[in-house]
């Protein structure tokens, strides 16, 4: 993708605000010409300037590296890399592989989480060419999830039912006070930096307290992140256990919205399944 780094760009935009401070501290780091992203070892100079390691779930730090010149080796040894060295294999000029960087730094537990059910399976299942229930809810998430924390039930209801319309447009004013929308997933990123209409996520859905939105960002995500490791790590079993989200349909992450017949595009914002009985 040839996205010019402008880190200016990814500041002013709503559906990066999970990784507004990093982009910010990365760019103070290592000012990029235009042609070339920050680089791994930038990422791993950004490590040390947060307040608490990050860490694989068996204790060794993070740290960017570059990738196995080996391609089959590199896919077979990716995760087993992370969580017995630490490694996270990392191209350079790659957003996917950056993004995926700035999501380890924002959201350490729920990524060392993610890598610590990829073991698991393995150790269960070996390495397989058909991947279990779990990786594959794992990796869905991993590259598509979108957070949402929100204080009121009957709004969670409404993006569970797939009641969209209803959600994003009829009780607009309450999903902009009672719910909170953070891209988790480094391939949704990277697709956000040329968004289109049709942009699906995976939400995992939490319940939080009336005025978290009041806390400083930096404590509502580390707060998710939290809650976030211990649902993947102890509740997910299957993809089916995310529901999906038109990301454009969030208020706020892009103009078309602003206007009501945008949610009648049922192309887009699909209805529930009906249960055959």
């Amino acid at each position: 993708m040839q996205v010019i780094w402008n880190p200016h760009t990814l500041l002013g935009t709503a559906l990066f605000l999970p990784l507004h401070n990093s982009v910010a501290e990365l760019a103070a780091i290592s000012p990029q010409n235009e042609q070339q992203l920050p680089l791994p070892a930038d990422c791993n100079q950004l490590l040390t300037k947060l307040s608490r390691p990050v860490v694989a779930l068996s204790g060794k730090p993070v740290r960017f590296v570059p990738p196995i010149a080996d391609d089959n080796e590199s896919t077979n040894r990716y995760e087993p890399r992370v969580y017995e060295h630490g490694e996270v294999q990392t191209r350079e000029n790659s957003w996917h592989d950056l993004f995926n960087a700035l999501v380890w730094v924002r959201f350490p537990r729920a990524k060392a989480a993610i890598n610590a059910r990829h073991i698991e399976q393995q150790k269960l299942h070996g390495l397989q060419a058909t991947r279990s229930a779990a990786q594959d809810a794992m990796t869905l998430f991993d590259e598509s999830g979108v957070i949402v924390a929100c204080s009121d039930p009957s709004l969670s209801q409404l993006l569970l039912q797939h009641e969209w319309k209803k959600l994003f447009w009829d009780h607009r004013e309450d999903v902009l006070t009672h719910m909170r929308f953070y891209i988790f997933g480094h391939a949704l990123y990277e697709k956000a930096l040329q968004p289109y209409a049709a942009m699906t996520g995976k939400v995992s859905v939490f319940s939080v307290c009336k005025n978290s939105h009041l806390n400083q960002i930096d404590t509502q995500l580390a707060e998710l992140d939290n809650l976030l490791s211990a649902r993947l790590m102890h509740e997910i079993k299957a993809a089916k256990d995310f529901s999906p989200l038109p990301i454009m349909g969030v208020p706020g992450w892009c103009d078309a919205n602003e206007v009501e017949s945008f949610y009648d595009n049922k192309d887009i914002f699909r209805p529930a399944r009906k249960m055959v009985l």
